[in-house]
């Protein structure tokens, strides 16, 4: 992360090229929609809205990516209680990305990422050829993705939202 000015000489922090990109509403589309059909494929349902606004932080954040478990079956609350030191963090860092995961959300909607079903979200079908399913372009993109599809698949045996959400220490 970089510093700069405001016009009024407050301090504003920006994003680095990289960290901006991840932060796109593009990518948190894609990575939202990779979490939809990771709890469709185990589920059958669409993935609880609430939930969305929690993948993605555990996804996007190097730290929580790489201690996730390899097992969808997985406890959460033993995960959860195993990365102590995740849950002092976790809140603070999910709180900043609501924003960031609410423009995601928007941008996978309209453009045809993810189908808003009730209280769910569903990932869509991309077309042969569509942009939006063009190779991952980075070795960091290709984990992400990987990620999460894995955490939807992990949400399902994981309780319901709330229960997610109170386990990760962030309230629904």
């Amino acid at each position: 992360m970089t510093e700069g000015f405001t016009p009024g000489g407050r301090r504003r922090r920006s994003l680095a090229p990289e960290e901006e990109a991840l932060m796109s509403p593009p990518f948190i589309g894609v990575t939202l929609r990779e979490v939809a059909a990771g709890f469709h494929r185990e589920s059958g349902e669409g993935l609880p809205v609430p939930l969305a606004f929690v993948a993605v932080p555990l996804v996007l954040t190097a730290f929580t990516r790489d201690h996730l478990p390899n097992r969808r079956n997985s406890s959460l609350a033993a995960w959860v209680q195993e990365h102590a030191r995740l849950r002092l963090t976790f809140a603070t860092s999910a709180h900043a990305l609501v924003p960031a995961v609410r423009r995601g959300l928007i941008f996978g909607i309209n453009k045809s990422l993810l189908d808003l079903e009730g209280a769910g979200l569903r990932a869509r079908r991309l077309r042969r050829g569509s942009k939006e399913r063009t190779e991952a372009n980075t070795e960091e993109v290709r984990v992400i993705l990987g990620k999460a599809l894995f955490v939807g698949r992990w949400f399902v045996h994981a309780g319901s939202p709330d229960t997610v959400m109170t386990l990760l220490g962030v309230r629904p």
